[in-house]
Formats: structure tokens, sequence, C-alpha cells
């Protein structure tokens, strides 16, 4: 080399390319950071919504039981009923 390319090297230009390389393994960095913490809040955010699956699902069997024992009362009552017209027809 002569001295002549040496001397001729801007010493800016090294510093600005570290710099651009800099921005960059800081933007990745924060790109990992945010696609972890995305996936951490997407972890436990399915995880709830099991959960709330799950107790709804006990939910409205607990519902239906409960829709079949008032049909049930209700049965009984109608039958309740009809007895008793019956014994009013019968001891007329």
């Amino acid at each position: 080399m002569s001295d002549y390319e040496i001397s001729n090297v801007d010493p800016n230009q090294e510093l600005a390319e570290q710099g651009s390389d800099n921005f960059w393994l800081i933007a990745a960095i924060g790109l990992g950071l945010t696609t972890i913490g995305i996936g951490i809040k997407d972890f436990f955010t399915s995880r709830k919504l099991k959960q709330e699956r799950e107790k709804n699902k006990l939910y409205q069997e607990v519902l239906k039981k409960h829709q079949a024992q008032i049909n049930e009362l209700k049965n009984e009552k109608e039958r309740r009923e009809y007895r008793d017209r019956l014994w009013a027809e019968n001891s007329n």
C-alpha cells in the first residue's frame, strides 16, 4: 500500500459503519425480546382462556341439571293437579 492510500482514508468512515452495526444489533435484540414477551403473554392468555372454558363447561352442566329439576317439579305439579281433578270428578 502506498502512503497516499493510507492518508486518503477518512477516519470518520469507520465510526459510521460501527454505528450502523450497533443499530442493527440493538434492533435485533429488541425484536428478540419483543418476540419472547409476546410468547410469554400468549402462553398465560391461552392458559387463562382454557381455565375459563372449563369453568364455563361446569356452569353449563349445572344449568342443565337445574333446568331438569325445574322441569321435573313442573311435571309433578301438573300430575298433582290432574290427580286432584280426577278425585274431584269421581267424588261428584
